[in-house]
Formats: C-alpha cells, structure tokens, sequence
C-alpha cells in the first residue's frame, strides 16, 4: 500500500509544507491477535450452597462468588471492573435473569433458582473499555447440593512486560505482536542503549515532479509502510531514555520518527509517559517525541526530553491530523528549518479537522520559521484549552502559542479558543512576533475567541497577536489578572473537573490548570 506525500514551499513562510494525498488505513476490527483466546487472566469461582429462603414457594439458593486473578500488577487489577450476567434456562430459553453485578472484593452474594445457569462475565478496563472476558459457562443448581464451577476469562490484550516485547512490535513482522492489537504496558521499561526503530515505522523515497501549474516540486513516496493501527494503552508506566539518531533502517529512509512512527485513523495511543527522550535526526520528518505522524487519537500521554529535527517537528507529534488530547510536554524542541511547536509541530486539520486540547507545554521552542510554545503552524483543526509557558525563538512567524496560520487553496477555518500563554520571552530574527500568534498568510480563515497572554511577556516588538483585533483574537492581561478566576469565567472558560469543564486555580494559587493535573 502506498502514500503519497508532496513536498512544497510557500513563498509567503520559509517552510515546508506536509501535503497527504492518500493515507493507508488498517481497520482495527479486521485484526486477529493470536494472543487471543490462549492467555488466561484468571478465574471466577461460583460456590452455590444449601441454605434457603422462601420466594413464594419456590425454594432459592444463595450464590457466592470471588475474583481470583493471575498476577497482574495493581496498575492494572486497579483498573479493572468485572461484570457477571446469569441466566436460567428451560428448553434453551431464558425464565429468568439476575440483573448484571461488578465483583472487585473477595465476594459477591445474589439469590439463585434451581436449574441449570448460564454465567458470562466480562473485564473492562476504566469501565468501558473491553479487557477480558469468559465463554459461556452452564451449571447446574440442585437443591440442597453445594455446586461450584470455575469459568476462564481470556484476554483481549496483548500485556507488554519489557524492551523485548516493544522491540517485538516495533520490528512490526512479528506475527505475535501485530500492528493492529490491543496492548497494554504491565512495568517501566528502560530503553537504554537502543537506537530506537518507531513502532509503526516507514521509509520512503524521493522524486521531482510537475504540479497542476507547471511548476517542479520535490516529493516523497512512503514504500515500506508499517503504520501502527492497534490500541496501545502505556498505563501509565515510564519508558526511559528513548534515543533515536538515525534517519535510515538498513539502506531505506526512515520517514515520521518517534516512539511511534506513523499511528493510523482510528488507533488509539494512551497513559504513555516518555521520559529522557533524546532524538536528534537531521533529515527525516516529521518528528515528534511520542508520534512523527498522528492521524489517531492520543490521550493522557506525556514527554519530558529534547526533541530536534529538521521540519514539523514537536515535543508530542511531529504532524497531526488527527486528535490530541490531556498531554503535555517539558524539555525543549528545535526544527532547523520550520514548523516547530511545544506539543505539535504541524497541526493539519483541512480535511480531517485535527484537534489539540486539554494540554500544555513548558518546553522551550526554537528553530526557524512558524515557532510556537504550543503549535508551530496551523492549517484548519482547533486548539482550545491548552497553555504555553516555555521560551520561543525563530527566524519569523514566532508566537507565545501558535507560530503561524497557512492558507489554503481552499478556505479552511482554523479556531483557536480559550488559550493562554505566559512565555518568559518571545523572539524573532525577522518580524512578524506575537504573544499569542505569530502571523496569519493573507487568506487564512480563523475563529479566535477568549484568548490572554501575559502582558510583560519579551517580545522584539510584539504584541498580544499580531494584528488590529486583539478583543477578538486575544488580549494582554497582568499577571494578577491572569491569576484572577473571573478574567476567565467572564468570556465564557468552564471550570470544574472533567473535559467538558476542564479548568480549575490550584490550591496554592496561581495560573489556572486543567482538571487532570
């Protein structure tokens, strides 16, 4: 399967410009796992005893049941909720239901006819999501008869306990870990000493062509493309001193570097904490220190390390079209040429929409063209309810938040909504410099609401956005202010403690934090 990607430089911002022409797509639900089915979780234990109580007149029969689990480490016992459904049966059809209960102790007691029972139970991890769960199991309750039975639960995740299996899934022709399973972290894994290959790595090769106008352009064609298109939640656990160097596997070039290289529509990557991250490439893109390219979903997830590249290049993903959210970002960035952010280098939402929101960044920003503290450059997709706090430096298009706004051939609306950015310093070689935002290209859509920056922020001539309409684009505002609840509450920001309401002012005082920190 191939992707084609089309480079191409604007005359009004010196960078380069990720064209997705086509995009490899793997549905989850035509992955088989040949984990599934053979690893066993555990069991549940149902005990029926002999003591009675009168129903009308029939007799019923106490049940008791107890969760006993395989060694699974309390980050993940802790998550887990057990569902029971029981049914009895006469003649193949069902007289009788016990409405569903959870065990999550040692015992659960629910009264039980005599008959023969049909017992399933599942397993959800956080409450929703699918974790494990039983064949249907029959037993048989006779009166005055203690009857037991022990129904097998089986995984529907793939459980990642060292380097060795991540090594394995990142090789991605590993037929026990494929790319589109459901997998979840069990310990903290070092990754010291490995020159990391993304999970979900591509190489590509280079050509010139002719577009529409006439005009020659270089491009790319992904070959081997390895797309991760599974599930793959970190739980949390740290992965350390992730080092990538290298811009080629073997003989091929490496395109979209990170722990991930390219994650795929519809997979999901979560509760990923990266920690010592080190990745200096000089000529692959894009880069990112969890994603190079995100057209998924990211939730939770966490770098802290230095991120560096040559274009597209951010603390969390290097391009996104897809959404980000609840994560954030220390160390520092740096992009040789453009497209350089905090959390996202290239947030490409014309035809997907691409989403940042909940998270922030503390990381210093600095390269060339489009440098934000949050997001490099923008064309279409939203960023709202997020903050930057980290230094930025470039050549041009510099802001506190976002670096710049790209036109489109097409009129793409870019919204970016209840942010804010308290930057030490925002600097450019070249104008144009912003606290909020650097520069929008001339006919670049935006819808830009409720918006503040920190009014003693450094800028070389900046302003809270650079442009005429700072009420509508954003505006300064003093560090009390900033630290004043109703300076948000009064144009509209939720408070509480949840996504839809996603800030709230720390105990001790200060600026706002979303809900989750």
């Amino acid at each position: 399967m191939l992707s084609k990607k089309v480079l191409r430089t604007t005359s009004g911002m010196a960078f380069i410009t990720l064209m997705v022409f086509a995009l490899s797509t793997l549905a989850l639900t035509g992955c088989f796992s040949p984990w599934q089915g053979n690893e066993n979780l555990g069991s549940i234990t149902f005990n029926f005893g002999t003591g009675t109580y009168e129903v009308g007149t029939s007799a019923s029969y106490y049940m008791a049941s107890s969760f006993q689990a395989v060694p699974l480490p309390q980050s993940i016992v802790g998550r887990l909720t057990h569902i029971v459904t029981m049914e009895r049966v006469e003649n193949n059809s069902v007289v009788e239901r016990i409405p569903p209960f959870s065990i999550s102790g040692a015992s659960h007691s629910e009264p039980a006819t005599p008959g023969e029972w049909r017992i399933n139970v599942i397993s959800n991890l956080d409450r929703d999501e699918l974790f494990a769960k039983s064949e249907t199991t029959h037993i048989t309750v006779v009166p005055g008869r203690s009857t037991s039975a022990n129904i097998s639960i089986i995984l529907e995740y793939i459980l990642i306990n060292n380097r060795d299996d991540l090594i394995r899934l990142a090789s991605g022709i590993d037929p026990n870990f494929p790319l589109c399973g459901k997998y979840i972290l069990t310990s903290e894994i070092n990754l010291n000493g490995i020159e990391w290959l993304p999970i979900g790595y591509s190489t590509y090769s280079e050509y010139t062509g002719i577009d529409e106008d006439g005009n020659p352009y270089d491009g790319i064609i992904i070959g081997n493309s390895n797309s991760f298109a599974g599930i793959f939640d970190g739980n949390h656990q740290i992965i350390s001193n992730l080092t990538i160097t290298r811009d080629t596997y073997g003989s091929e070039k490496l395109y979209a570097l990170g722990f991930f290289g390219i994650v795929e529509t519809n997979a999901v990557v979560r509760n990923v904490r990266l920690v010592g991250v080190n990745i200096n490439v000089p000529i692959s893109w894009p880069v990112g220190g969890l994603i190079g390219q995100n057209q998924g979903i990211v939730l939770n997830s966490n770098v802290t390390g230095v991120v560096s590249g040559p274009q597209n290049v951010g603390g969390l993903v290097g391009f996104n079209v897809g959404i980000i959210q609840n994560s954030f970002v220390a160390g520092s960035v740096y992009a040789e040429y453009g497209g350089v952010g905090g959390l996202v280098g290239y947030n490409d939402g014309h035809e997907t929409g691409a989403t940042v929101q909940n998270s922030y960044a503390t990381n210093s920003v600095s390269g060339g063209s489009s440098a934000g503290g949050l997001v490099g450059l923008i064309s279409g997709g939203t960023v709202r309810n997020c903050y930057a706090t980290g230094i930025v430096s470039g050549n041009m298009h510099v802001g506190g938040l976002v670096g710049g706004f790209q036109e489109m051939d097409v009129p793409i609306i870019s919204t970016i909504t209840n942010n804010f950015a308290i930057n030490p310093t925002v600097r450019s070689t070249n104008r144009p410099v912003g606290r909020i935002v650097g520069s929008i290209e001339d006919s670049a859509v935006i819808v830009a609401t409720s918006n503040f920056a920190l009014d003693t922020m450094g800028t070389n001539g900046g302003q809270a956005f650079d442009g005429t309409d700072l009420q509508t684009h954003g505006e300064d505002r003093t560090n009390a202010q900033l630290r004043t609840q109703s300076t948000y509450t009064s144009v509209g920001w939720r408070f509480g403690n949840n996504n839809d309401n996603p800030w709230r002012m720390p105990a001790g005082g200060g600026y706002p934090i979303l809900w989750w920190q």
